[in-house]
């Protein structure tokens, strides 16, 4: 991971302003114990819980890569992703935040802009079977949905439909036939930030996936899958350490196994997409977070003025967290 080098100065200052912002928000500290107590409610000893959508500050997010692991480790999501648009630069900081978390397991993801709309990609390993293939999903502008899967693929990860029926989805036409010509793996049917909730799995027969698309902190968790741990036995040593980076490549291996099992109407699929929150307010909240001025001050940047993500990795350094915290 690139050391970006700040003083204790700028720590301070970037870090007390930072925390004055989050606390000018009324809803956090009431949706941080209700989201929490939702998810642990949903929550079975026989599955894992997979949030495998949301963003941060390297993004158009508002948290780091740390808070964010830490929020699911408080929320009892034990697979996370996070998908930032047309980057990896995430990833470094998700496998340092990761060893802070035995029993978490993030899965290297990216939210690729493609002609048709967004399409999700979670790969084996950080460096993947075809890393080439992978960064050049962040390069390449506005690939076609075919070019973009194709590559995907041959990076050695699988394609998910992020939000197909809302705005920067690819569309339920397009989706169709990407799942008749075999090429598309997944479909998100629950997504609280884009109000996404359809029963599509079934109808195009594909896994399908609840995620948050959490933009901040306070929304990660607010939908997720959950996913059978009996099929991650092989990853979990006798001292119950994980071991992480087998686990990644099952994960996918789940992915495609869940395509073949719905495809050949063997048994339904073993993945259960849910919402842990209830009312229209509560699915909203995590869009309060765009009042915050610097919720708007980064976003702006980061898409308009920051693509190196100098900015980003800035205040990744500035809001590490101390060892003794």
């Amino acid at each position: 991971m690139e050391d970006v080098k700040v003083g204790n100065v700028e720590k301070k200052a970037v870090g007390s302003v930072y925390r004055l912002l989050q606390r000018l928000n009324p809803f956090t500290h009431y949706y941080e114990s209700v989201i929490t107590q939702r998810v642990k409610k949903c929550s079975n000893e026989n599955y894992l819980n997979f949030d495998g959508h949301f963003h941060d500050i390297f993004s158009d997010g508002d948290s780091t890569p740390e808070h964010m692991l830490d929020v699911c480790h408080r929320r009892n999501i034990k697979v996370a992703s996070a998908d930032n648009h047309n980057t990896v630069e995430h990833w470094n900081y998700y496998q340092e935040a990761e060893k802070n978390y035995p029993d978490l397991v993030y899965i290297p993801g990216i939210e690729v802009s493609t002609q048709s709309g967004d399409i999700i990609a979670w790969f084996p390993s950080y460096r993947c079977k075809d890393f080439k293939n992978a960064k050049a999903l962040t390069e390449e502008k506005r690939l076609s949905t075919e070019e973009a899967i194709a590559k995907i693929h041959r990076a050695g990860g699988v394609a998910i439909a992020p939000h197909p029926n809302k705005y920067r989805g690819i569309g339920l036409r397009e989706l169709k036939i990407l799942e008749e010509e075999d090429r598309i793996d997944g479909v998100e049917e629950i997504n609280t930030e884009a109000g996404e909730y359809n029963l599509l799995g079934k109808r195009f027969r594909l896994p399908s996936f609840g995620n948050s698309d959490a933009h901040s902190k306070i929304n990660v968790g607010s939908a997720f899958s959950k996913i059978p741990k009996e099929y991650f036995k092989d990853c979990y040593e006798e001292s119950g350490r994980i071991d992480k980076d087998k686990f990644r490549q099952k994960l996918i291996e789940m992915v495609r196994d869940e395509k073949v099992i719905i495809r050949g109407m063997e048994s339904p699929s073993r993945i259960i997409p849910c919402l842990a929150v209830k009312s229209s307010f509560e699915e909203n909240i995590g869009k309060t977070t765009y009042a915050n001025p610097f919720s708007v001050m980064l976003k702006l940047t980061e898409y308009f003025f920051d693509k190196n993500k100098v900015v980003a990795k800035r205040l990744a350094s500035c809001l590490k967290k101390d060892p003794e915290e």
